[in-house]
């Protein structure tokens, strides 16, 4: 097996996904594309990815060490995907059942991982509810939500305007969800 760090250090053998021009692609080629779009598409990348993991299980992503190294692994490159692809995406993790309850399995950065635990933390927030209820969660101007008042003022002190929350969907249930953050109000548009 490959390290986690020369896995995503390491470009995709040819063919192997359908982002891989993408991801190499020069970034201002990256940009033009259409966000929402684009996250669709990285949410059902994640998405493939927990399906074949799951299988004909109906449960949570209950696996052995070896599977969840691969699995947590594949979830850091749909994560590493969704930030070069994504405009204005200054931060992405991705939230599933872990051990009873949601937890962030991948992560681009600290401060992304440190929104998913106030979200935890708190009981409330877009991942949450995205992972859960199953829908897309589209927060273009933080400092006015009113859904997660817990929530809001944490990620706000971290300097985050906009959050895009896709669930992840296998067996047409939502099993997690792929969080996008940014910086920039009005972003994911």
């Amino acid at each position: 097996l490959l390290s986690p760090a020369t896995a995503l250090a390491a470009p995709p053998a040819a063919g192997s996904h359908p982002f891989q021009a993408h991801l190499h692609a020069p970034r201002a080629q990256r940009l033009a594309g259409h966000s929402t779009g684009a996250l669709r598409a990285v949410a059902a990348a994640a998405a493939s990815v927990l399906q074949a993991r799951l299988g004909d299980r109906r449960s949570s992503l209950t696996v052995d060490g070896v599977t969840r190294a691969v699995l947590d692994l594949s979830l850091a490159t749909v994560v590493r995907m969704a930030q070069a692809v994504v405009r204005n995406a200054d931060g992405a993790s991705i939230t599933v059942p872990r051990d009873g309850r949601l937890s962030t399995v991948a992560a681009s950065d600290d401060v992304v991982l440190e929104m998913d635990r106030d979200q935890y933390d708190t009981g409330q927030g877009p991942c949450l509810d995205a992972a859960t209820q199953g829908q897309v969660f589209h927060i273009t101007k933080l400092a006015a939500e009113s859904r997660w008042p817990a929530f809001v003022p944490r990620a706000s002190a971290r300097g985050i305007q906009s959050i895009l929350s896709t669930p992840l969907l296998a067996q047409d249930r939502p099993v997690g969800a792929l969080n996008i953050y940014s910086r920039t109000g009005g972003a994911f548009a």
